[in-house]
């Protein structure tokens, strides 16, 4: 049986295509946004799936009804997929949620670059933003959004596994494009120190699958 003490992450970026399918029954998994098509694609589950923007799923219901998704595969998330959700990006659509098996809401602090919050409430996670005199500037989504919901989510981990996240010079295997990753380098400048701290205090080792990942600063072991 899978416990939470390691989590595998897998994001959009172009690692994820040499990753082995075979490998997610091993332990448990979190796929964010688009890379829920890698896991269609080969006909296999993730235990949690989880997105910012709730429009961003509307190609998932679009799938569904052009017949993209196959019968087997929407079964299986419907049977072993828990929607990880917060209120950060809006509400979720309800359409969507009949098509997994449960929905995890999550409560959350909004922080304006720093984790800060994490360390007032553990159990709400420490999402952040990057407001700099009165702008707001684009986010790396695996630094401000999927780690900051793990570390509070799963109080008894200790190791995350990490492969599609940081993939910056390849465009993302869902889309094909590279919209917004100078932004993203910007985001991940702005807060990697802040992350190591978090996940030390956390006793939380990070590793990256793919190693030429651009997040590699933020590996430790203890």
């Amino acid at each position: 049986m899978k416990n939470n003490k390691q989590i595998l992450l897998l994001g959009p970026g172009a690692s994820t295509k040499r990753f082995k399918p075979s490998d997610v029954d091993k332990i448990t998994t979190v796929s964010f946004s688009g890379n829920i098509d890698w896991f269609a694609s080969n006909n296999i589950s993730c235990d949690y799936w989880t997105f910012l923007d709730p429009n961003s799923t509307l190609y998932f219901l679009e799938n569904i009804k052009s017949g993209v998704y196959n019968k087997e595969w929407l079964s299986k998330i419907k049977d072993n997929t828990t929607i990880l959700y917060n209120t950060f990006g809006g509400e979720i659509l309800p359409e969507l949620c009949k098509y997994f098996k449960d929905v995890n809401t999550i409560p959350e602090y909004v922080n304006n670059n720093t984790y800060d919050s994490h360390y007032i409430d553990r159990d709400a996670s420490a999402l952040v933003k990057h407001i700099l005199d009165g702008t707001a500037y684009n986010t790396d989504k695996f630094i401000c959004f999927v780690l900051p919901i793990v570390v509070s989510l799963f109080p008894e981990l200790r190791k995350v596994y990490s492969v599609g996240f940081g993939d910056f010079n390849e465009p993302r295997i869902n889309t094909g494009t590279t919209l917004g990753y100078e932004g993203f380098i910007l985001s991940y400048n702005r807060m990697k120190t802040a992350l190591i701290d978090l996940l030390k205090h956390n006793n939380i080792e990070l590793e990256f699958i793919n190693k030429n990942t651009y997040f590699k600063e933020l590996e430790w072991k203890k």
